[in-house]
């Protein structure tokens, strides 16, 4: 269903969260029973090809901003989806967005089996529009664990990151990305992790994990936090790009 064919609907999107976790929303599944039903192909689907996924309400409120902005005809592309993600708490890494009919679950299917075996997904979220004719899927992997962090802090303050990345790693790897572009470098001797960070100056910090594995350094969690003074939060994330129907945003 292109975005030009989908019909008027009004797609209702959660708050935002004040808050990053690693553990699961509730409301992984948002639109009533269509959503629960493609919830259900959605899991089949991701267990034929090995994975073990859980619905992940951030995901959910994803999928639904996603589709509303399908609705509303405004482009959304992969980074629009992890800023969405983020600006719901999401504390893993996106794996890719897909606006479709939500009468035809075999357009679903056959974009999961399109999916890399490579790519590894632990969450997803589903949101089905009011009338049942359309329907949005986000995907994620957390692959690392911590205690949940503020997406906002006053001056002067610090944020403490305490946790683990997953198994499959040998160690992890800490960078903050400052307001000003520098960027504070903490590798890791395991793959646990326990560091500090003073957010001295207002502005935006970026703070990413890193699990360093057989294949390399990956991304495994990113978070972007403002110091109150300079925080102006969208209503909505707003994205450049394109969506459509039978193909990934990721």
């Amino acid at each position: 269903m292109p975005p030009g064919k989908l019909p008027v609907d009004s797609i209702d999107v959660p708050e935002e969260a004040s808050s990053y976790l690693t553990d699961a929303r509730p409301d992984g599944a948002l639109g009533g029973d269509v959503a629960l039903r493609l919830e259900r192909t959605l899991a089949k689907t991701l267990v034929a090809r090995g994975e073990r996924a859980q619905a992940d309400g951030a995901l959910g409120s994803t999928a639904c901003w996603v589709l509303r902005e399908a609705h509303r005809r405004r482009p959304v592309d992969a980074i629009g989806a992890e800023v969405a993600a983020r600006h719901f708490g999401f504390g893993g890494v996106t794996r890719g967005t897909l606006v479709f009919d939500a009468r035809d679950e075999g357009v679903l299917t056959d974009q999961i089996e399109r999916i890399p075996r490579n790519v590894t997904i632990t969450r997803y979220g589903v949101c089905a529009s009011p009338s049942g004719n359309s329907a949005a899927v986000a995907l994620g992997s957390v692959e690392v664990s911590y205690a949940p962090i503020a997406r906002s802090f006053d001056p002067g303050q610090s944020v403490s990151l305490k946790g683990e990345v997953a198994p499959r790693f040998r160690f992890a790897r800490i960078y903050l990305t400052k307001p000003d572009g520098t960027v504070d470098d903490r590798p890791m001797k395991g793959r646990q992790f326990d560091v500090t960070f003073r957010l001295d100056a207002p502005g935006r910090y970026r703070l990413e994990v890193m699990g360093d594995g057989p294949a390399g350094p990956t991304c495994r969690s990113t978070w972007a936090s403002r110091s109150r003074r300079s925080r102006a939060p969208p209503a909505s994330p707003s994205i450049p790009s394109k969506p459509s129907n039978g193909c990934w945003r990721c």
